[in-house]
């Protein structure tokens, strides 16, 4: 995976993220719109034969750019608590269904 930052303007951060695709991109677009900084997140695939994504981030207009570094690293880290809960319900629903067995 590679980040490219494409542009920071007007309460905006664009970022091209290379070798992802749609489901990395839910992932993260779900952690991000959770948060109350954020007016809006959303990416496209510009083309379909590219593994990558272009993400779009509007954040409120009391959040300063400086500011933008935490926020992504907050949500990513939210992301990462998502995967990890699915891992522990996908463990004990196999355990379950092996005692069932």
């Amino acid at each position: 995976m590679e980040i490219q930052v494409l542009k920071i303007e007007g309460g905006r951060l664009r970022l091209k993220i290379i070798g992802e695709t749609f489901t990395f991109g839910n992932l993260l677009q779900k952690a991000l719109l959770e948060d109350d900084r954020i007016l809006g997140a959303g990416f496209h695939r510009p083309h379909p034969l590219k593994k990558e994504i272009v993400f779009d981030i509007y954040f409120k207009d009391d959040v300063k750019p400086e500011e933008y570094r935490s926020i992504i690293i907050e949500n990513v880290e939210r992301m990462y608590s998502y995967i990890s809960e699915l891992k522990s319900e996908v463990l004990n629903a196999l355990e379950k269904a092996g005692e069932n067995k």
